[in-house]
């Protein structure tokens, strides 16, 4: 009778924790799982405009601040911007959204004693900033500085000795 009782109860019990254990089905509806979407072209191919389609050079200069040297502004492919950029970076880098024979500005200047709020101070700077043609949008800006040339706002990391082993 005894093992009876315990093989019934084992019985009951079972089942019971089992459902008990089963994960709570949530009460969203499941969304389908979907294949990313293929990046488009934002800034399509416009290397078969006319020069009086594309921002004059002129208005180009004259956003650039006071302070800086201009080096060399010229009018490139922006595929042609990302090989040289390669070389000078050693890096190869793209952008889906950018047609690789989009007209864009490369423009270069050098800029001494300047700060750049929440990251810190140059002495001096190389910056190549790549200006759209048509539109006149800033698509990027690169800063290179010599060694020695920036100061960090941010407190420097300790010398690796004193980083603790965990």
């Amino acid at each position: 009778m005894n093992k009876f009782v315990i093989s019934s109860l084992l019985t009951l019990l079972i089942p019971v924790g089992y459902t008990l254990a089963q994960p709570v089905p949530s009460r969203q509806p499941v969304k389908p799982v979907t294949t990313p979407k293929a990046t488009t072209i934002r800034l399509r191919d416009n290397s078969t405009l006319t020069a009086d389609k594309l921002i004059p050079q002129a208005k180009i200069i004259a956003r650039v601040n006071k302070k800086a040297v201009i080096k060399s502004i010229k009018l490139v492919h922006f595929g042609e911007h990302l090989a040289t950029r390669k070389k000078v970076v050693g890096v190869e880098s793209e952008n889906p959204e950018i047609s690789s024979n989009r007209l864009v500005y490369e423009l270069i200047t050098e800029l001494t004693d300047f700060t750049i709020p929440r990251v810190g101070h140059f002495d001096r700077a190389t910056i190549t900033t790549i200006i759209d043609a048509e539109t006149g949008e800033t698509l990027s800006s690169d800063i290179y500085a010599p060694a020695g040339a920036f100061q960090s706002n941010h407190d420097a990391l300790p010398p690796r000795e004193q980083w603790k082993n965990e």
